[in-house]
C-alpha cells in the first residue's frame, strides 16, 4: 500500500504548476506594457509611411477635391459679394433719413400708375403729328413720359397728385432730383427704351442687302431677351411693393427714394 503511494508520488509533484516568479521591481510590469505600446506605435507608423509610398498618385484627388470646393466657394463668395454691394449701396442711400417711409394702399398706386399711363399715351398721340419725323412714336413716347413723370410736381406727376401721393428724398424730404427719378423708374422701363432705340439704329443697317438677315437676327434676340426682363421685373416690383410695409420698390431703394401721402399741389409744374 505504501509503495503505491511512492510510485504515485512522482507523477503528482510532476503535475503541480510553478509559481510565478515576482518581479523584484513593482514598475516592471508598467515597463513591459509601455514596451509594449512603443512597438505597436513603431509598427503603425511604419505601415502607414509604406502604404503612403506605395499610393502616389491617390494622393492628388483630394488635392483635386479641395481645389473644386475652393474654386466653387470663391465663385459663391463672388456672387455673395455682388448681392452685399447692392445692399451695402442700399444701406448708405438709407443713412440718415429724414422721412419714414409707410406702407400705401396698392389700390391707390395702381388708379395713379393708370392716369399716368393715359397721359402719356395722350402725350404720343400729339407728338405723333408732328411732321417729318418717324423716330417719336407710342413705344417710344409712352416709356420715356414714365420715366420722367414724377419729377414734376415736386414729385407727384400727374397720377399720384391726383390721388394723394409723392415721391420724395429719404435724405431731405424734399422732391426727388432727377437723377433719382430715372434711377427709380429706368430699372423696369429701360430695356423698353432700349429696345426702341436699338431697333432705330440697326435700321440704318437694312439698307445693305448683306447685313439684313444679321439684323433682323440680332433685334428679334434683343427682343426676346428684353421683353423677357420686363415681365420678370415689373411683377417683382409689384408684389416687392405689395408685401413689404414699407410699400418700397427695388427702384426707390437704390434710388433713395420713397413713396408717401401728401396733398395735392399743382402750382408748380417743375421744382425751383
Amino acid at each position: 500500500m505504501s509503495r503505491s503511494q511512492n510510485d504515485d508520488e512522482p507523477y503528482a509533484r510532476s503535475s503541480r504548476r510553478p509559481p510565478p516568479r515576482r518581479p523584484a521591481n513593482r514598475n516592471q510590469y508598467q515597463d513591459d506594457d509601455d514596451q509594449d505600446d512603443q512597438d505597436d506605435d513603431e509598427e503603425e507608423d511604419h505601415l502607414a509611411s509604406s502604404r503612403q509610398r506605395n499610393r502616389p498618385q491617390s494622393g492628388n484627388r483630394p488635392t483635386n477635391r479641395a481645389g473644386n470646393r475652393n474654386r466653387a466657394s470663391a465663385s459663391s463668395r463672388q456672387s455673395g459679394s455682388f448681392l452685399d454691394k447692392i445692399n451695402q449701396y442700399i444701406d448708405q442711400k438709407q443713412q440718415g433719413a429724414v422721412v419714414e417711409p409707410s406702407h400705401i394702399e396698392p389700390g391707390k398706386r395702381l388708379v395713379a400708375l393708370g392716369i399716368d399711363v393715359g397721359a402719356a399715351y395722350a402725350i404720343s398721340l400729339v407728338v405723333s403729328f408732328i411732321p417729318m419725323q418717324t423716330f417719336l412714336n407710342n413705344q417710344f413716347v409712352i416709356p420715356l413720359v414714365l420715366c420722367f413723370r414724377d419729377f414734376f410736381y415736386g414729385g407727384r406727376g400727374l397720377g399720384k397728385n391726383l390721388m394723394g401721393l409723392r415721391v420724395v428724398n429719404m435724405a431731405t424730404g424734399e422732391g426727388p432730383t432727377l437723377q433719382q427719378v430715372l434711377v427709380r423708374n429706368l430699372i423696369y422701363l429701360g430695356p423698353l427704351l432700349l429696345l426702341q432705340v436699338t431697333e432705330r439704329i440697326l435700321h440704318l443697317f437694312e439698307i445693305h442687302v448683306s447685313l439684313t438677315t444679321a439684323v433682323v437676327t440680332v433685334k428679334e434676340v434683343l427682343k426676346a431677351v428684353l421683353s423677357f426682363y420686363v415681365l420678370v421685373i415689373v411683377p417683382l416690383e409689384a408684389y416687392r411693393s405689395y408685401a413689404r410695409e414699407d410699400s418700397m420698390r427695388l427702384g426707390d431703394a437704390l434710388a433713395g427714394t420713397c413713396l408717401v401721402e401728401d396733398e395735392m399741389n399743382f402750382s408748380e409744374i417743375l421744382p425751383k
